[in-house]
Parts: C-alpha cells; sequence; structure tokens
C-alpha cells in the first residue's frame, strides 16, 4: 500500500517548479515572495538551493552565495562540488574567498543546533526504523560508515544490519549535527529504504517536520506550529488527520506512547 502523501506536499511542490522558473526569468528581488514561501515549507530543496548559490555567485554576493551553498553540500556533497568547480564560481570568487568560508559548525554564525525527536507515522511503531533489503547491506554500510560521528548518535546501525534506527536517547545531547546535515544523510540512504513516514521534532522549538521515504525518494514538508506546546503540536495534527481522512496519522496520535 501506497503511503498516504497529503495534498500540502503537492502544493508545495507546485510552488518550487514556479519558484525556480520565476528565479530564472524574473531574478531573486521579483522572485524572493515565492521563493521564501517554498523554503518556509522544505528548506532542503537541493534543486532550488543550487540554483539559489549559483544566482548568488554570478552576482559575486559570497555571504549570500556561502549560505545556500552549504546547504547543497551538506545535503549532496556531490552537488557542492559541481557548484564550487562550475564556472560561474571559479570566475566569481577567489580561492581565497572559498577557503574562508564557514561550516555548519561555526557555532558564532549558525549557532548550536536544534536536537531532533522522531515519531513514526506509519509503520506505526515504538521505534522510528529505517528498513532495508539485506541485499543491499554494503552499500548501507559504505554510506554508514563515511557519516560523521555525530550522525551515529542519531542514526544507530542495527547489529543485524537489516535497519537503522531513528535514535531518541539521551546521549545524542552530544551530537553537534545540524538539521540540514541529518537531512542529507537521509536523503543517502533513502535509495535503499522501505516506504516510511515519520515526524522530526525541535525538542526546542516550533518546527516539525514530515518526512516521507517512498520508492527511494525523500520528501520534506515543515509544518510551523508557532510554539512547542504538545497540545498545541497534537490539536494541530489532529486537525490535519480530519481535514484529509489522514488514517495513518490518527492512528499515530491515539498512541498511548506518542511522545510528540
Amino acid at each position: 500500500m501506497m503511503l498516504l502523501m497529503n495534498p500540502y506536499f503537492k502544493e508545495a511542490d507546485n510552488l518550487f517548479h514556479q519558484a525556480i522558473e520565476s528565479l530564472r526569468r524574473n531574478g531573486y528581488d521579483a522572485s524572493r515572495e515565492i521563493i521564501n514561501e517554498v523554503i518556509c515549507h522544505d528548506p532542503y530543496r537541493l534543486e532550488l538551493r543550487y540554483e539559489l548559490a549559483l544566482y548568488f555567485a554570478a552576482a559575486k554576493e559570497l555571504d549570500r552565495f556561502e549560505s545556500h551553498f552549504l546547504i547543497c553540500q551538506a545535503l549532496d556533497a556531490a552537488c557542492g562540488e559541481k557548484i564550487l568547480t562550475s564556472d560561474v564560481v571559479v570566475n566569481a570568487f577567489s580561492a581565497e574567498e572559498i577557503a574562508g568560508m564557514s561550516s555548519f559548525k561555526d557555532k558564532n554564525k549558525y549557532g548550536y543546533p536544534q536536537r531532533e525527536r522522531f515519531t513514526a507515522i506509519d509503520p506505526a511503531g515504538d521505534e522510528t526504523l529505517l528498513r532495508f533489503n539485506p541485499e543491499h547491506k554494503n552499500e548501507i554500510e559504505a554510506i554508514y560508515g563515511s557519516l560523521d560521528t555525530g550522525l551515529h548518535m542519531y542514526l544507530k546501525l542495527d547489529q543485524s544490519l537489516n535497519h537503522i534506527i531513528l535514535n531518541n536517547i539521551s546521549d545524542r545531547v552530544y551530537a553537534d549535527v545540524h538539521a540540514e546535515v541529518l537531512i542529507g544523510a537521509l536523503r543517502r540512504l533513502s535509495c535503499y529504504m522501505e516506504d516510511i513516514r515519520f515526524l522530526m521534532i525541535q525538542e526546542q522549538g516550533s518546527y516539525i517536520k514530515e518526512v516521507i521515504i517512498q520508492n527511494g525518494l525523500l520528501y520534506v514538508y515543515v509544518h510551523d506550529l508557532d510554539d512547542d506546546y504538545t497540545e498545541t503540536r497534537l490539536e494541530y495534527f489532529a486537525a490535519i488527520a480530519k481535514q484529509y481522512d489522514d488514517g495513518m496519522l490518527r492512528q499515530c496520535l491515539t498512541k498511548t506512547n506518542l511522545d510528540i
């Protein structure tokens, strides 16, 4: 059975295509409103960040280029390399300017990352498990071994080598991982994963990411709930479950062990 993908995912996808088209035709200033709307709901759109990085490189705006480039690099290292070696970037910035760019580990610029918790929607369970076919064990081990140790605190490879646990254990307080880096790791792994739908919940913040892995592709929609109270979160998602007749989400919300 296909996982339910509520209409707001499609609406965000339509906005994304409009934003790309507007940026190419009209430039950033004329497209700012629609771009901001897309980023509000899916800040991890690699294609849009790529276009914005090259746009600001062409305008020789290093700081704005850097912010979009770093997200591209976190989501897909190959895309980051493609940007750095592109003619527009090579012609826009010196090697010293590129070398002087920050990273998400620069606390003075990007602050400390928010910790995330995970709640499985479907298939529902006490743990959020990314399951994969054992025939992909070598690929999974290769990707997992290449991840930063901080990511290993979020993503626990089970010894049976048939799933990865999205970890909610408190030792993640030491995990120095921004959401862009975590989403990038999930994106790399998703092509080998079984379908799953889950929530990533900021432990201190109003943003909740709804994540779907389906047919090897990763989809993200960010819900902004204005505050981080549990009652607000439950009411918000109960309204979504009712509006879209979302049985998966409704079942998730009625679980006694739900930690949202």
